[in-house]
């Protein structure tokens, strides 16, 4: 589906999907040439999951069900960061990197690193397994939780608040377009989430989104 002045329309060639999403097995790398793929992490079963991938400040940044793992050369070979947990979650504002943490106790938590990964900083968000960051702008952030709640923070993600009052309860993915409008599920907001409205025409809720010149697409 296509969004083109808020209205959705069936594309007859599929849906886009997330492709930085439950990557499973495997962590793979490709060379452009050859179109060929060699494994580069993890091991030969499928006990391996990567959730999210981010670039940030030259290095590539993978949340997966073992570690917070990155690597310096473009993928080809990788090394764990010191979180203390797996990684369900991952994003970049270009100089502060966050994660949503899982720890094998049980608890989970909300972090950021300002110097790509070798050490973390805790925020106040705790046993919330946070699936989902996303950086609306400057002065802005969301992230939700898998116990249905959403937070935003106003501090580069040094604090932050949960938020209520909202439409919709739970989402697979928080986006933001290229003019600054935020996407959720099937509502969008065009002041930073001060309003929401929804979406016309009749749409899954849990969507996930990308956007092109020609729209912004959605997959659900």
């Amino acid at each position: 589906m296509i969004l083109n002045n808020l209205q959705w329309k069936k594309d007859e060639g599929g849906l886009m999907k997330k492709i930085n999403f439950t990557l499973f097995i495997i962590l793979f790398i490709s060379t452009a040439l050859t179109a060929q793929w060699k494994r580069v992490y993890g091991g030969s079963t499928n006990s391996f999951i990567i959730y999210q991938m981010v670039e940030h400040q030259g290095y590539i940044f993978a949340a997966t069900n073992g570690a917070v793992i990155r690597s310096s050369d473009r993928g080809e070979t990788w090394e764990s960061t010191n979180t203390g947990g797996f990684g369900a979650s991952i994003e970049s504002d270009g100089s502060r990197l966050f994660a949503g943490l899982v720890f094998a106790s049980g608890g989970s938590t909300l972090v950021y690193s300002d110097d790509n990964g070798t050490t973390w900083n805790p925020t106040n968000i705790t046993q919330s397994q946070i699936s989902e960051i996303r950086v609306i702008n400057s002065g802005l952030m969301y992230a939700y939780s898998n116990f249905q709640k959403f937070y935003k923070s106003t501090d580069r993600g040094e604090t932050w608040e949960e938020m209520t009052g909202l439409p919709f309860t739970y989402t697979y993915s928080i986006f933001v377009t290229r003019s600054g409008r935020i996407l959720i599920d099937n509502y969008y907001s065009d002041d930073n989430g001060e309003t929401w409205q929804q979406v016309s025409g009749s749409v899954n809720t849990r969507n996930y989104y990308t956007e092109s010149d020609e729209g912004i697409w959605m997959g659900g």
